[in-house]
């Protein structure tokens, strides 16, 4: 049984996770629906084949959300669908986006259902699910930011898919005077306190010279649990480097742009770090 999943914190409750369906989008569901559960908030999926359905019908049609729960022993098996907010809290719901859906009908659903954040699956060389890849149209620039989990489908994440357990030991936070970090610090601190990981780590990384190192404030009793740490060099190799020196389990990185996860897939350093660092990746909206 996993302990306090369904402590009520009111912090990133209206969770999107898109998917193709896929077995490498199985880890991003797995961690979509954990942190659901933490917050006793709104799961959906969306996919690209049909109509939007209502909560019953979304789990009759993923029925992957009550075996799952079931299997990190939060449900009985073949309890009843209403089990699963009435017991956990969640609700549930599925959004087919009709077989034509692009970045921009996404975008759509998340600004039309208030999402607070977006779970994705990303594919070792093209980034976004199959139905996602493509131009980026005008249309993007008119979306509100939204902090974005990456999940690159062969790598490690912080919460195991069989079982639910967590394991979120090291976090890794890049950081410099621009972006400004406050951000991310804000949504790592909500996002630990939420999952109620007291045994998470913070390891602050600057690179370039020692002198021009911010020094961010860390609230609370992350704050106890912080390192700092300085490397000289390329950004993303630095970086690379300090994931595998602290065998992080989650990299969280501001981005300067204002397209949210749509940022972090352009060419820029947290693309970068995604690919190459091969771990679960936070990407935070300056």
């Amino acid at each position: 049984m996993i302990q306090d999943m369904t402590k009520t914190t009111g912090r990133f409750s209206n969770i999107v996770h898109p998917t193709d369906l896929g077995e490498a989008g199985r880890a991003a569901f797995a961690h979509g629906l954990r942190l659901a559960v933490a917050a006793r908030g709104r799961f959906a999926v969306v996919h690209n084949a049909g109509r939007e359905l209502d909560d019953a019908a979304a789990l009759e049609a993923f029925p992957g959300v009550r075996d799952t729960l079931a299997s990190w022993g939060l449900l009985d098996l073949g309890a009843p669908t209403r089990s699963v907010e009435e017991v956990l809290g969640i609700r549930v719901s599925k959004a087919d986006l009709g077989g034509g859906g692009t970045v921009e009908t996404l975008v759509d659903y998340i600004d039309r259902h208030g999402c607070d954040l977006v779970v994705l699956a990303t594919h070792a060389r093209d980034g976004l699910p199959r139905w996602l890849r493509g131009s980026v149209a005008a249309a993007i620039a008119r979306r509100a930011a939204v902090p974005t989990l990456f999940l690159p489908h062969d790598a490690r994440g912080f919460v195991e898919p069989r079982t639910g357990a967590l394991r979120l030991a090291n976090i890794l936070m890049p950081i410099d005077s621009k972006p400004d970090p406050a951000p991310a610090i804000a949504a790592v601190t909500r996002l630990v306190e939420m999952l109620d990981a007291q045994a998470a780590r913070l390891h602050l990384l600057h690179v370039g010279p020692a002198a021009t190192a911010p020094e961010p404030a860390v609230a609370g009793w992350l704050a106890q649990r912080l390192e700092r740490h300085h490397r000289e060099g390329p950004v993303v190799d630095a970086i690379t480097a300090e994931a595998d020196a602290t065998d992080a389990d989650l990299v969280v990185m501001t981005t300067e742009g204002r397209h949210g996860f749509l940022d972090a897939l352009r060419g820029s350093t947290t693309e970068a770090v995604l690919r190459r660092a091969n771990r679960p990746l936070l990407a935070v909206p300056a």
